[in-house]
């Protein structure tokens, strides 16, 4: 994403590791989205002979063009499922409403409540 800054768009986090939705706007106001994914926190539960590509604990996915499809690129992992520890406020609503779409009942209350 050149020429623009990245912004957090979602972090949700779990023992070993977090996913990021990240979104940056291009120069006609456009949002794109990409994922990021950081199991760096399990390099620390490991001996460094048994990790063969370090590179490979934080990966980046391709970018999307909607909230959406960026929260469909999350669907690989239970994200919903997980504790939001950062909501950008532009998304809070579409994000709570996927996670309606998606989660339990007392995943959504969860949700409700660490992002009010």
């Amino acid at each position: 994403m050149e020429n623009s800054t990245r912004e957090t768009i979602l972090e949700v986090g779990a023992e070993g590791g977090s996913l990021f939705l990240y979104g940056s706007k291009d120069t006609t106001g456009q949002w794109r989205f990409w994922t990021q994914t950081d199991e760096s926190t399990f390099a620390d539960a490991l001996d460094k002979d048994d990790i063969v590509a370090p590179e490979c604990l934080v990966r980046a996915s391709a970018s999307v063009s909607s909230i959406q499809d960026a929260l469909v690129l999350l669907d690989q992992y239970p994200w919903f499922c997980l504790t939001p520890l950062e909501v950008h406020p532009e998304f809070l609503l579409a994000i709570q409403e996927e996670v309606r779409k998606r989660g339990t009942p007392e995943e959504i209350m969860r949700w409700n409540r660490k992002c009010e």
